[in-house]
């Protein structure tokens, strides 16, 4: 995540790479701003901490 420090929140990004024979042949990316938990549909964040509620 990117953090900005205009404004709350961050943007989130994920970059694919396609590669043959060791080279990169193809890439493709996703910038969006990151939407809090309250301003989504079903009140979920964009993303959950999987380890959250767990013991060690």
């Amino acid at each position: 995540m990117v953090q900005s420090v205009n404004k709350p929140g961050g943007s989130l990004g994920i970059d694919v790479f396609r590669f043959e024979d060791g080279l990169v042949v193809g890439h493709w990316d996703v910038l969006q701003d990151e939407v809090a938990a309250q301003d989504t549909v079903a009140g979920n964040p964009m993303f959950t901490n999987p380890q959250a509620g767990r013991r060690a």
